[in-house]
């Protein structure tokens, strides 16, 4: 026969014992994304961390008019097609977070959000976006995440 739960917190006197904090949790919950190693992130005792820990990036992009989303011309359609098919083997390889559109009242705009080891690789990644190389007057904003709860 089992006891209820309140005589297992129990013990003797009635007094509750109570485990010590190790402090692992106020640790942790203090650490940037740049200490905290991802997927694919090895450490190596031959240089610093942070030379290898990705960084998290906020991406903006910015259509070429505000009523882009609605006014898109079949030609335009097709072209964000390629966008997302490009999008999803980003987030295959585990370089994308999540993507989508933002329904800002100023007009609509995409948000990328990446893990990149750098600024660079960021640009890289959203230089190599199908609307970027298209000469349409899209362009990307990207901005370094501070930290990040994940």
């Amino acid at each position: 026969m089992s006891m209820p739960y309140w005589q297992h917190r129990r013990c003797g006197n009635g007094t509750r014992k109570r485990r010590k904090s190790r402090g692992r949790n106020r640790d942790r919950m203090n650490r940037s994304t740049e200490d905290i190693p991802r997927e694919g992130a090895m450490a190596s005792s031959d240089g610093p961390r942070e030379a290898t820990a990705p960084r998290i990036f906020h991406c903006r992009l910015i259509p070429p008019r505000p009523d882009f989303a609605f006014t898109m011309t079949e030609e335009e359609r097709e072209l964000m097609g390629r966008h997302a098919d490009y999008l999803r083997g980003k987030l295959r390889e585990g370089v994308m977070i999540m993507a989508g559109p933002v329904a800002d009242p100023a007009g609509p705009w995409g948000l990328l959000i990446l893990r990149a080891g750098s600024e660079v690789e960021a640009k890289a990644v959203t230089d190599g976006d199908p609307v970027a190389k298209s000469g349409r007057g899209f362009r990307y904003e990207i901005l370094p995440m501070i930290s990040t709860i994940m």
